[in-house]
């Protein structure tokens, strides 16, 4: 009888010992996971919220000025051409709204670059220097067409290679620790509840 007793005492702390592994280990995994997420998602915004911003600088001057595509005047593209390269912006494609090519600039680079290919999904070329950009637009409420854009990346694709790979590391290093601290608040508990 009073070993049947003993082996309950010694079982008793082990069940509540898996018990209390199996959650602290799926809460560190959801918080290791949840960081992942967060920061690499932050990361990519502030990447895209760049991209963003000196293509609308380009719609809006295109929707300013529409007679620019509409008379292909030489003249009027200087301007143009000079938005295009403060933004560093490598090709500007024009298509009205049944997806006719109205005009483009440095098109040889936007066939190379696949711009009809361009999604909100995969902005940033097979070779990774160029992000492109499609963006619809806008005439007195009514869309008039699209402008793709490809613009200059540099290295901010690799940079963001790097924060997500850091992001992934530092949420790995809190997975081991939580794994740490729980394997040792087990031991912890195990030899209180056995005294």
């Amino acid at each position: 009888m009073l070993s049947n007793y003993k082996k309950r005492l010694i079982y008793k702390p082990q069940k509540i010992q898996l018990s209390l592994t199996i959650r602290f280990t799926a809460f560190f995994i959801i918080v290791a996971g949840l960081i992942y997420f967060y920061f690499s998602q932050k990361f990519e915004e502030e990447v895209l919220d760049k991209f963003t911003f000196k293509s609308e600088i380009m719609a809006n001057f295109l929707e300013g000025n529409p007679q620019f595509f509409v008379a292909n005047n030489i003249e009027d593209k200087t301007q143009l051409l000079q938005l295009m390269i403060l933004n560093e912006v490598l090709y500007l494609v024009i298509e009205d709204q049944d997806g006719r090519m109205i005009d483009a600039i440095h098109l040889d680079v936007a066939e190379y670059y696949l711009y009809v290919a361009a999604n909100n999904n995969d902005n940033i070329s097979f070779d990774e220097t160029t992000y492109r950009v499609v963006l619809p637009l806008m005439l007195t409420n009514n869309s008039i067409g699209k402008v793709y854009l490809g613009l200059k990346a540099g290295l901010v694709a690799t940079d963001l290679k790097k924060k997500k790979l850091l992001t992934a590391l530092f949420s790995l290093s809190i997975l081991l620790a939580g794994i740490v601290f729980t394997y040792f608040q087990y031991r912890f508990i195990r030899l209180f509840l056995q005294d």
